[in-house]
């Protein structure tokens, strides 16, 4: 069943951590959080594996990020160095695209609203890292949190107005 894992790590690791990093707003987090879901697949026996979803993968992430918010009552938000990281997976943008002042604002226009996301409730902000960190379809995240669609996109409507809200904020207080 070795082998199961490496493709499961494989196929979705990658979305997991994007996931993980819009849950926890902290990459070195994210990264723990994932790596415990798959050490814990290795303790599975092959009935139980074979079981595994994607579903599963993105509940357990979840869980993670939930066990990480118990233990902490805030948590640090880390500053993601997106112009100067080449392994972050929030940005594809070649450093050679952009000046070094468009990447400072790019670097800055992130940090913001990755603050503004760790504001919003568990349940907006789920709703928002599924759809533009991984991917998912509003359908498909109806079916993940076990919603009707049109909540989804309610939530998801409410979600973006908090952070344009939170962001005008910042930006009329001069701290952008």
């Amino acid at each position: 069943m070795k082998t199961f894992i490496e493709k499961l790590y494989k196929d979705y690791s990658a979305v997991l951590y994007k996931f993980a990093i819009g849950l926890t707003g902290d990459v070195d987090y994210a990264s723990d959080i994932v790596q415990t879901i798959f050490m814990r697949l290795g303790n599975k026996d092959d009935a139980q594996l074979q079981e595994i979803t994607k579903a599963y993968l993105f509940t357990a992430v979840r869980n993670g990020a939930k066990d990480l918010w118990k233990s902490k009552k805030t948590i640090p938000f880390s500053k993601i160095n997106v112009a100067g990281d080449e392994t972050s997976p929030l940005m594809d943008i070649p450093d050679s695209a952009l000046t070094p002042d468009q990447q400072m604002e790019t670097s800055s226009d992130l940090d913001l609203v990755l603050s503004a996301l760790q504001q919003l409730t568990d349940e907006q902000r789920q709703v928002l890292t599924l759809k533009y960190f991984s991917g998912f379809k509003t359908n498909e995240i109806a079916v993940h949190m076990t919603k009707n669609d049109n909540t989804i996109r309610q939530i998801e409507y409410r979600a973006l107005q908090s952070i344009r809200r939170l962001i005008r904020k910042e930006n009329d207080h001069g701290f952008y």
